[in-house]
């Protein structure tokens, strides 16, 4: 297993247009050269807008740029893309998909290089390969829905991720290995809200699913971690 640290939440709630556009300078000087790579399913496809549009210099004041609810989505924040405008950019994950872990690329900020790539099951053998050749600086990765969204793979999902997040840690460690100055980061499987799909229908649909995700999440955490005892984000470290 590898050491994992917890990463701290940070609330920018009461921020100031002062302290926005501090927030704003620092993350630019901080992200300067730095290559991003962010591989998962829409919601990671979503975090990669978000920081994209952190780090615009002209989409709007930084105390907006910096609300609470800009990371909840992109109608609730003009100023990151919305999904239809994501799917043009990146392409749509659908279920069952191969992963194309090099779907769509940005540069913003002081030469600050984001790619996103789709990573819906737990373990891709072109992971590794691609972040070999990206080699970037800072790697947010997040999997797993594949194996519950599927229709074909979820009466399987426990076996297939006990399988498969051996092999995903072994991936990680041979890469940290080889590239001990890289920041890896771990993301769990997002809730669902209520929706239209038969997951989310109604309340007890919705809850079902989200039992399941928290499991799958708990699972590959207790792999990749040497304490399985982790919520949310965690940095992997060897």
């Amino acid at each position: 297993t590898m050491k994992c640290t917890d990463v701290p939440r940070r609330n920018a709630r009461g921020s100031t247009p002062q302290h926005g556009a501090a927030q704003h300078a620092a993350l630019v000087a901080r992200l300067r050269d730095r290559h991003i790579f962010i591989a998962g399913n829409s919601v990671a496809r979503h975090w990669a807008f978000v920081l994209l549009a952190l780090l615009e210099s002209n989409a709007t004041n930084p105390q907006e740029r910096f609300a609470p609810r800009c990371a909840l989505g992109g109608k609730l924040c003009f100023t990151v893309a919305t999904r239809k405008a994501q799917t043009l950019h990146c392409g749509t994950g659908t279920i069952g998909m191969s992963g194309d872990p090099n779907a769509c690329h940005f540069n913003v900020g002081r030469n600050t290089t984001i790619t996103f790539g789709w990573q819906q099951r737990v373990h891709d053998e072109r992971l590794l390969s691609t972040m070999e050749r990206l080699r970037p600086d800072v790697a947010v990765l997040g999997a797993g829905s594949d194996d519950i969204y599927d229709r074909k793979r979820t009466p399987h999902w426990r076996e297939t991720q006990r399988d498969e997040a051996p092999l995903l840690l072994g991936d990680l460690s041979l890469f940290a290995a080889r590239h001990p100055c890289t920041r890896l980061y771990w993301r769990t499987l997002s809730p669902n809200c209520p929706g239209r799909y038969d997951c989310c229908k109604n309340p007890a649909a919705l809850n079902a699913t989200n039992l399941v995700l928290a499991e799958s999440s708990a699972l590959v955490r207790g792999v990749l971690c040497s304490d399985g005892d982790r919520e949310g984000s965690a940095e992997l470290a060897i």
